[in-house]
């Protein structure tokens, strides 16, 4: 088992980000205000049970995506996460604080985390991989000098 963790029906994912930016949803807030200056999260490790609330989140996320190509909208440079995070919040479907301390974004040293999700713009991999491989080699040198 990879986390011991009790699963409410929610997307599980690391905070990240606020509302008030297109990476995390921005231009599908409405105007009031309402929801557009909170905490969001990344896409790039999510959590989940595989349940009807779920399905029913990603096909609406689903069906969203489709109707703003249709449209001939932009699509977001960050693909579907700025989809997901706003109906995952709208929904209130959504968890950003279980994962904390178990998975961790561009980690430089080990602190007990699960998952090190390496995030950066979709198709410039270069610098992830040299992130990685930064990364995987301090765990080596951590192991040697146990």
């Amino acid at each position: 088992m990879l986390f011991n963790i009790e699963l409410d029906n929610k997307l599980y994912a690391l905070k990240e980000g606020k509302t008030n930016n297109h990476k995390w949803g921005w231009d599908f807030f409405d105007d009031t205000g309402t929801q557009k200056n909170i905490s969001a999260f990344t896409t790039g490790t999510l959590l989940f049970n595989n349940c009807e609330e779920i399905k029913m989140l990603f096909f609406k996320v689903f069906n969203h995506i489709k109707k703003h190509i249709k449209e001939e909208k932009p699509i977001p440079w960050c693909l579907e996460q700025p989809f997901v995070v706003f109906h995952a919040i709208t929904e209130n479907l959504y968890n950003s604080r279980e994962l904390i301390g178990k998975v961790v974004s561009w980690p430089t040293e080990y602190n007990d985390e699960i998952i090190a999700h390496f995030p950066g713009f979709p198709g410039n991999y270069e610098y992830k991989i040299e992130g990685i491989e930064n990364y995987f080699n301090y765990m080596l040198e951590l192991k040697s000098g146990e």
